[in-house]
């Protein structure tokens, strides 16, 4: 960029250099998705148009590596916070993103059979920590069939009119709330029902 002014008439000019940097778009992902402590997190950075990162994993440690990896050593729910940073000589953009790591075992089955018998005849959600729960469960049609909760953690096969569902996949959306009502997590799967 080029300036002339007149001072006095006298004429003045001073060029600089600006910089213009893109943010980034900081994201990530982590395995496993669950598990009981102490348990060892692998953390994927995804993030475009960065060149440095820091990490907040929640439970007090830090890191600047790309990909790191992060042990917790008590059950709870973790805010793990990546920060993305474009530098470049004289100047720096970010982006943050977050996302919740629960520790602590949970477990969402993938099928069961709705047939009588007393083995395996309940789709059943088993609370972590004190979390809430809601989940809804879709047939391919993406008609809800049944919703379950805290109070009512168990589908038996039927739908919400108590009519017996058909064989075969079920969708399921499971959102984790606090107490507070604020989302920790939210879980998406199938589960096959057989008779």
């Amino acid at each position: 960029v080029s300036i002339n002014a007149r001072a006095n008439n006298i004429p003045d000019s001073v060029s600089f250099v600006i910089t213009i940097i893109q943010k980034p778009k900081a994201k990530f992902s982590y395995a496993p998705e669950n598990g009981a402590s102490p348990l060892s997190v692998s953390f994927t950075n995804k993030s475009k148009g960065s060149n440095s990162y820091h990490w907040d994993f929640g439970d007090g440690n830090n890191s600047t590596n790309e990909n790191p990896n992060n042990t917790y050593h008590s059950d709870g729910v973790y805010n793990v916070k990546l920060k993305a940073i474009a530098n470049s000589d004289k100047s720096k953009c970010e982006d943050v993103t977050m996302l919740n790591v629960i520790v602590g075992k949970y477990s969402i089955p993938n099928s069961f059979t709705p047939n009588g018998d007393n083995i395996n005849d309940l789709f059943i959600i088993n609370p972590v920590l004190d979390l809430n729960f809601k989940a809804e469960i879709f047939n391919v049609k993406s008609e809800r069939v049944a919703e379950l909760n805290n109070n009512n953690s168990s589908w038996d096969g039927n739908d919400m009119n108590n009519m017996r569902c058909s064989e075969g996949t079920y969708f399921y959306i499971i959102t984790f709330t606090d107490s507070k009502g604020v989302i920790i997590k939210v879980e998406k799967g199938n589960i096959q029902l057989l008779r």
